[in-house]
């Protein structure tokens, strides 16, 4: 039987098929490709599901894990497609995150400008980025690139208990401001 169980276990690694230990509630599922090992591997299959104790924990799990509902997935090499499918998403998902951490560190750079020059209004011009996301509690930050060359992030403050009454930019609204690149306009497009 050892012997048997030897030879099935060769046969599935130069056959590129295995098993991993997963959590039933994070299992990937049945036609996942990814990454383990070193290899690009298919989910082929679940096993069924058993409860981690507090032994498993020294057997690899980690910490927190008694009481999971566990499984095996099994797996098999993926086909030469299936790698270059992988390959393509894990590209754009890093030229994605470049261009995020392109975009975030621009309008950084305009955030952290001394340069407030006290207008009494919003500037005029193109809104090539805003954040929104606070909206409905009164707070908004955006950026706006005027006709004169200057990009101007701006930032207003109209939540409950704002008390900044009058600022640079009009009534609750802070600008600085830097001059315009070419560099720091694509990058805050999202372009860079």
């Amino acid at each position: 039987a050892r012997a048997r169980k030897q030879a099935k276990e060769a046969e599935d690694a130069a056959a590129g098929r295995g098993r991993m230990s997963v959590l039933v509630r994070s299992a990937p599922a049945i036609g996942t490709v990814l990454r383990h090992g070193g290899e690009i591997v298919r989910i082929t299959g679940h096993g069924r599901q058993f409860f981690l104790d507090d032994d498993d924990a020294s057997m690899g799990w980690g910490p927190g894990c008694e009481g999971e509902a566990a499984c095996y997935a099994y797996y098999e090499r993926a086909t030469p497609e299936e790698v270059g499918v992988l390959e393509a998403g894990e590209t754009k998902a890093a030229e994605e995150r470049r261009i995020a951490d392109t975009r975030r560190k621009a309008i950084a750079t305009v955030a952290a400008s001394d340069d407030m020059p006290a207008i009494g209004t919003e500037p005029d011009g193109e809104v090539i980025w805003e954040d929104n996301a606070h909206r409905v509690t009164g707070f908004r930050t955006w950026i706006v690139l005027t006709p004169d060359g200057w990009l101007w992030h701006l930032t207003y403050d109209g939540s409950d208990g704002a008390t900044w009454g009058m600022r640079n930019c009009g009534e609750n609204t802070v600008g600085r401001r830097v001059q315009e690149t070419a560099d720091l306009v694509a990058a805050i497009r999202g372009n860079a």
